[in-house]
């Protein structure tokens, strides 16, 4: 039978980047990594709606070698627990150029979020969905803002 979580690895959609080793693994976690995936869990309160939700999240950073596209890594973010909201989620990153080398101009990010959420129908979803709209498109931006940050700081003298 079919998750919630399953259904938005499969979901429909062009990807940047073919990633069938990754997407497989994330459906089998934790059995059989592909080469090279690191791994970690991390939990984080966020402000969505009325309420704080606690999310616990498993990440997997996935090297890319030798790719047409010029990607160089995929990072997995999949929720494996909030404690309400959110059914599931599951975000893609995919990281173009190598923010190593000195010409940062051609390195990009990006990122696609994929999410089942709960309590945005009936009476309480007409008021609870513009408010989770607003702060997902607003955690998002944040979210943006803070990678450029530390992409684009100068490294310091060692």
């Amino acid at each position: 039978m079919a998750t919630h979580a399953d259904a938005l690895i499969e979901g429909e959609g062009p990807l940047p980047e073919a990633v069938p080793d990754l997407l497989r693994y994330l459906r089998s976690y934790p059995s059989d990594p592909p080469a090279g995936a690191e791994d970690f869990l991390y939990w984080t309160v966020v402000n969505f709606g009325l309420k704080d939700t606690v999310r616990v999240n498993h990440v997997t950073i996935y090297p890319l070698e030798d790719r047409a596209t010029g990607a160089t890594h995929a990072i997995a973010t999949r929720q494996l627990y909030a404690s309400h909201y959110f059914h599931t989620t599951l975000e893609l990153r995919f990281l173009l150029g190598d923010p190593r080398e000195d010409d940062s101009a051609h390195t990009a990010l990006i990122s696609i979020t994929r999410s089942r959420n709960d309590g945005m129908t009936g009476f309480l979803g007409v008021f609870l969905r513009p408010v989770i709209t607003r702060r997902s498109r607003a955690g998002v931006v944040d979210y943006l803002t803070h990678v450029q940050e530390q992409v684009e700081r100068p490294v310091a003298d060692e």
